[in-house]
């Protein structure tokens, strides 16, 4: 049987697809180059924006009205964020989240069972949440089909919790690889013929802590093992000192491409953000890095309108006077989304007993408001005089 994978988001989900594609290549599957034809479509979706959201769905539909009678199977973080959504999409046939990934071929296997028999295939939902004592699963890659460069994945998950984001949700805590592990998979992407690596993680900074090492460990492991080009993805402002620097500079096959987040040119919306540094220190990080690679790239991420922000007249976005202390959390538990109430925050100095609890009187279109009455208002006595 012939295998469709499609992936959606960063890096990270892209080695997660091919970790995927691995498991079926070893179970007898084919994997298919085109959508057309296949008895299995997987849709590793991400769930950063709602445009992610979106196209995750339309994937889904597309590939359903494709091949009626084909398997569609749901994965990653938008089922591991919100598994209520995804297990109401009729078009899919097994909604799976990020962990535990290996027994999608199972249920796969088991939906064609069930089909040879005549019966309907019963719609799988199995969706495990994070815990805190998970570890990194190592699921080695041998080859990257259509690429010439490989995405490694070093580390997964975010110990973070910025206002705006979901991803501790969808990926659990930081949790590293171990060295060992990464060398026996660059091994055999070097044997495959690889000459360009790529070290990608969730919040690849994060990566050591949890196994006694550094991010830069990985860096010199795969700058040492002969590659032409070693690269990283994207990085946070944790832990990139002076020390890590000089120790990336050393490194001759190190490309000194930088993608640093900086989401905001305001301190206060950093504030909300829960980000933890300033735009000073940005700066100062991103001189040391010109300083130290004077042929290196930096590029980064700005969220425009950020909640409590409005455009100002000089045209940059400064924050709002009524904006909170704290900002608007969407997450009532980080473990399972909950929205929570949507009460508009108090102005500074305005306490919650001054408020107006009272809602608004509605009247019918062309009615004139309370109060307010339809006779002309009454003329004085010298005015009816004259007349």
């Amino acid at each position: 049987m012939k295998v469709y994978l499609h992936s959606l988001g960063c890096k990270v989900n892209k080695y997660d697809t091919e970790s995927l594609a691995e498991r079926f290549r070893r179970a007898g599957f084919s994997l298919a180059e085109t959508p057309e034809g296949a008895d299995v479509y997987v849709i590793n979706s991400c769930t950063v924006t709602a445009v992610a959201d979106q196209k995750s769905r339309q994937a889904i539909r597309k590939f359903r009205r494709m091949s009626p009678d084909a398997c569609v199977v749901l994965s990653g973080c938008m089922v591991q964020a919100y598994p209520d959504k995804a297990a109401s999409l009729d078009e899919a046939d097994i909604v799976a989240g990020v962990r535990d990934q290996e027994k999608i071929i199972d249920y796969v296997n088991r939906f064609f069972a069930e089909k040879a028999q005549k019966k309907v295939p019963e719609k799988v939902l199995d969706v495990v949440e994070h815990d805190r004592d998970e570890t990194f699963q190592n699921v080695p890659i041998e080859e990257f089909l259509g690429r010439t460069r490989a995405f490694i994945k070093v580390q997964d998950g975010c110990n973070r919790r910025c206002s705006y984001c979901i991803i501790p949700t969808a990926r659990g805590r930081s949790r590293s690889r171990t060295l060992e592990d990464l060398e026996a998979e660059l091994k055999e992407i070097q044997a495959a013929g690889y000459r360009e690596v790529v070290l990608v993680g969730i919040n690849f900074c994060c990566y050591g802590p949890d196994i006694g090492k550094h991010f830069t460990d990985p860096i010199e492991l795969a700058c040492s093992m002969g590659f032409d080009r070693v690269r990283i993805g994207s990085l946070e402002f944790d832990n990139i000192g002076p020390e890590a620097i000089e120790k990336m500079a050393s490194f001759p096959n190190f490309c000194p491409q930088f993608h640093i987040s900086l989401q905001s040119g305001s301190d206060n919306t950093l504030r909300r953000m829960y980000r933890n540094y300033d735009t000073k220190a940005y700066k100062a990080l991103c001189d040391r890095l010109r300083e130290t690679f004077p042929d290196g790239t930096i590029t980064t991420d700005i969220m425009v309108g950020f909640p409590f922000t409005k455009p100002s007249a000089t045209g940059f976005v400064r924050p709002s006077r009524t904006a909170p202390s704290r900002p608007t959390s969407w997450w009532a538990s980080p473990s399972r989304p909950k929205r929570i109430s949507r009460t508009p925050w108090l102005s500074p100095g305005r306490s919650a007993s001054k408020r107006s609890t009272s809602s608004p009187t509605r009247r019918a279109p062309g009615r004139p408001p309370r109060n307010c009455s339809r006779r002309s208002p009454k003329r004085s006595r010298k005015s009816a005089a004259a007349a």
